[in-house]
């Protein structure tokens, strides 16, 4: 059986990065990483990605944005938005 196969979405290096060890060392997965909406949406049309775990604020295209792009394709793959923006 295969692992699940994970996408890490953020336009902060530092925290893809930590996201993806955090992922690799305490769930047994596959883990691949974007540094923006556009390079994920790319990466979702190639590949089936059973979770993708998207920032929601991000330069250019948001993560709101990548995934109702990626619902017309990959209805399949389940979605996680985070974010580290503080709205006060």
């Amino acid at each position: 059986m295969l692992k699940p196969l994970i996408l890490v979405v953020d336009d902060e290096a530092d925290v893809r990065e930590r996201l993806c060890n955090i992922l690799s060392r305490k769930i047994d997965c596959r883990v691949q990483k974007a540094a923006d909406g556009q390079e994920a949406l790319e990466k979702l049309k190639k590949e089936k990605f059973d979770l993708v775990l998207v920032d929601i604020k991000m330069p250019g295209l948001s993560g709101i944005d990548v995934m109702k792009e990626a619902a017309k394709f990959t209805p399949q793959t389940k979605f996680l938005a985070v974010s580290a923006y503080d709205s006060s």
